[in-house]
């Protein structure tokens, strides 16, 4: 079952991110007003999150008998050959603004990073082993979203379901503490899982009762809370020994990222409506963008933010008008052909080889 309104909700995130980061990257810097309503897409990154984790679980709560293998590989078909094309399309883009920084740039060390899913804001967190590939950075938030589909399977399958908001909440809350005695990756995973987590409360609620209610995401607020008011101190004690503070790094951008978190868990609960069915013309034309919203998130930047493979065109409005065209092509190809071709083969050879076992 899809819900139009998230669909929609899903599509206009996707839809903010582009239009903020082709805005920034051509006709307006960061200190200038005129940027000012472009500058949350971090912020609509946690939109992201709580939807995954929505979706996650509502996934796998209509197949409770569902294996490990196989809900690995239903993940794994949906987030990495769009993910691996992306990692292509940077290198060609690096490519055509010039060949020799291309292959300079090309590094093995990083591209197994990025194949692992480890990669993050280096320049912006402390304790990141790896950068996104090619400087494609909305690349960040997928290392993120693939760990927490795997720790998620082993929580949903073997904890009580009352539990579960409690052990990822207090796991997240160590996270934060080891992260930032020790700054390292798998400690930002387990630190951010709770904003994740958070959308698998929502959808377990209203699978059970038909709504969200703020009563019963009450755990969910407490520990974003909690986890607001670390960074806060994290961000106090920077402060207090000098340390200049950046709206887009640590340790303002934890802070951002958890605000948001609870803003948006707070407005689903007080406004349980946007996960009813029904929709109007403008959703339904926001939702029709949903099916390559994830693609248009990987792809965009290197493609129409990043490079400057047009640069031989005299003609500025056709230079733009090509670049954003050419994004929403790649990723409707992506989307719709690479990425349903890859899966639909794949089941074809499960059969084939579930077939000889018989």
């Amino acid at each position: 079952m899809k819900l139009t309104k998230l669909e929609a909700v899903r599509a206009s995130a996707a839809l903010y991110v582009f239009l903020g980061h082709f805005l920034l990257a051509w006709f307006f810097t960061k200190d200038s007003r005129l940027a000012l309503p472009f500058v949350f897409g971090q912020e609509a990154v946690m939109i992201f999150f709580v939807l995954s984790g929505f979706v996650i679980y509502f996934s796998t709560a209509s197949k409770p008998s569902i294996s490990f293998r196989e809900y690995f590989v239903k993940r794994f078909l949906r987030i990495y050959p769009i993910f691996v094309f992306a990692l292509l399309v940077s290198f060609v883009m690096a490519s055509f603004s010039s060949l020799d920084r291309a292959w300079s740039g090309l590094s093995a060390f990083q591209l197994i990073g990025n194949l692992l899913m480890l990669q993050d804001f280096a320049w912006a967190k402390p304790g990141v082993w790896f950068s996104p590939f090619f400087g494609d950075a909305p690349l960040w938030s997928l290392s993120y979203e693939w760990w927490f589909y795997m720790a998620y399977f082993p929580i949903w399958r073997f904890v009580e379901p009352n539990r579960r908001v409690y052990l990822v909440g207090i796991g997240s809350l160590l996270g934060i503490v080891v992260y930032n005695l020790i700054p390292n990756q798998p400690s930002l995973f387990a630190a951010y899982f709770i904003t994740w987590w958070a959308g698998v409360e929502i959808a377990r609620e209203f699978l059970e009762h038909k709504t969200v209610t703020l009563r019963r995401q009450v755990p969910s607020l407490c520990f974003l809370t909690a986890s607001f008011m670390l960074w806060g101190g994290v961000l106090l004690w920077q402060k207090f020994h000098g340390t200049k503070l950046v709206l887009g790094a640590f340790p303002i951008l934890p802070l951002r990222h958890f605000g948001a978190c609870f803003a948006v868990v707070l407005g689903v609960s007080y406004f349980p409506s946007i996960l009813n069915k029904e929709s109007n013309g403008v959703t339904r034309l926001l939702a029709s963008f949903a099916g390559v919203s994830y693609s248009l998130y990987v792809l965009h930047f290197p493609i129409a933010c990043m490079s400057r493979w047009l640069g031989w065109i005299n003609n500025p409005g056709m230079e733009f008008t090509i670049y954003i065209v050419s994004a929403f092509i790649t990723a409707y190809l992506a989307e719709s052909v690479s990425s349903k071709t890859i899966t639909l083969l794949w089941h074809r050879a499960d059969v084939l080889k579930g077939t000889s076992r018989n």
